[in-house]
């Protein structure tokens, strides 16, 4: 049988209840419910003017497949991601290792490179759309080299071009947490590889990147997060074209549900949208744990 609950441990929690209890409350109105009655909303049509809502089955998702538009949503949505996480994750590991050889001024350049992520990105958007303009910064860099005049016009380029403001907004975050990480690490080992006469990439792969196993999970995980939410710079260098060149899921989701009031074809979308980000969960929860193992048993 439980001990009994004093008077003053049952004051206490009845009054931590009563405090968390609208912080909940909202919590289940506003994520917990929006996420349980989307894949739910994915198998009706609904008329908002109307007021009706009617079963529909899998005519939505039919539907959705037969324009195309789940399979390009999808598609253009990994390829961002795809484009956007390696490159940023490199970067940000090159900065940080930069950085812990420096041996003065490292907060400074610390600051300096997460200054990109903390900066809002609507507005940076409109500067890079200036920059990738016919005549622009771009074109006098590599527009003689490449032959494009107008990156955000072609068809093969925009979303890599797109890509490039995602790189430059994430890498910064991610320098950070691997300067964080690096600076934890114990200086024995890696003097004793040194000792041993390990080369410099040797030392890295077998020795840092495993002990910083938690950091470098982490970081993958908000990166890959971040690029497949990624709204704001799509919608304003291009708004989804050329064609659908750029459109993403974020992008489809918000022009079904808001553009058009298609709840049915929104919330497929949106279903889509949340299967991958499950599948990332997942998987960040088993390679977490993997290199977890790792780092402990070396």
């Amino acid at each position: 049988m439980a001990p009994r609950l004093g008077r003053a441990a049952r004051r206490e929690r009845l009054v931590l209840t009563t405090m968390l209890t609208p912080a909940l409350a909202l919590l289940a109105l506003l994520i917990v419910l929006p996420v349980l009655l989307t894949p739910i909303f994915s198998f009706f049509h609904v008329d908002l003017f109307g007021g009706v809502i009617s079963f529909v089955g899998t005519q939505n998702w039919a539907a959705e497949v037969a324009n195309g538009e789940l399979i390009t949503g999808t598609a253009n949505t990994l390829g961002y991601a795809l484009l956007t996480v390696p490159t940023s994750l490199a970067l940000g590991m090159c900065c940080a290792l930069a950085i812990d050889r420096v041996r003065f001024a490292r907060s400074f350049w610390r600051t300096a490179f997460f200054l990109p992520a903390a900066a809002t990105l609507a507005a940076m958007a409109v500067a890079w759309k200036a920059m990738m303009a016919p005549g622009g910064p771009f074109d006098a860099l590599v527009g003689d080299i490449s032959g494009v005049s107008d990156w955000l016009s072609d068809y093969r380029l925009a979303l890599p071009a797109i890509a490039i403001v995602g790189v430059w907004q994430q890498f910064g975050y991610n320098t950070v947490l691997f300067a964080a990480g690096l600076s934890t690490l114990p200086r024995e080992p890696m003097e004793a590889s040194i000792l041993d006469g390990v080369n410099a990439w040797q030392r890295f792969w077998r020795i840092m990147l495993p002990m910083m196993g938690p950091s470098v999970v982490f970081a993958i995980v908000t990166s890959t997060m971040t690029a497949l939410k990624a709204f704001d710079q799509i919608q304003v260098m291009t708004g989804g074209g050329p064609g659908d060149s750029t459109r993403t899921l974020p992008l489809m989701i918000y022009s079904r549900g808001m553009s058009y009031l298609d709840i049915g074809g929104g919330a497929v979308l949106a279903t889509a949208m949340l299967a991958i980000v499950m599948l990332v969960t997942v998987w960040q929860v088993r390679r977490l744990r993997h290199l977890e193992e790792s780092g402990t048993s070396r």
